[in-house]
């Protein structure tokens, strides 16, 4: 594959975007429509380009990371927008009952 350097020699950027194509970035709402048509087509719930970002940021979170550095990452100025709009309980119900009684206990 050739580096970003060799890319600019032959008059290319990536313009800081991660989908793009010959005329510059691939917006969102197409990247969001194109996987909404591949789960249907591996047939699995239809899964919003936002609903994965809410899984990504969610999932850092779980991790432990700190949460300055997922603010960042997720481009947040404050981390309760982190906190209030994409943070959501992953777990099962039965996995949340498990570990509530284990902190209640």
């Amino acid at each position: 594959m050739n580096s970003p350097k060799s890319w600019r020699r032959h008059g290319y950027s990536d313009g800081g975007y991660l989908f793009q194509n010959e005329k510059g970035r691939v917006h969102s709402r197409s990247i969001d429509c194109r996987i909404r048509k591949y789960c249907t087509h591996i047939g699995i719930s239809e899964k919003a380009i936002h609903k994965i970002r809410k899984t990504y940021i969610s999932t850092l979170i779980d991790s432990g990371l700190n949460i300055n550095e997922i603010r960042k990452l997720a481009g947040h100025e404050d981390e309760r927008t982190t906190y209030q709009n994409y943070c959501f309980n992953r777990m099962t119900n039965k996995e949340t009952e498990n570990l509530l009684e284990k902190a209640l206990s």
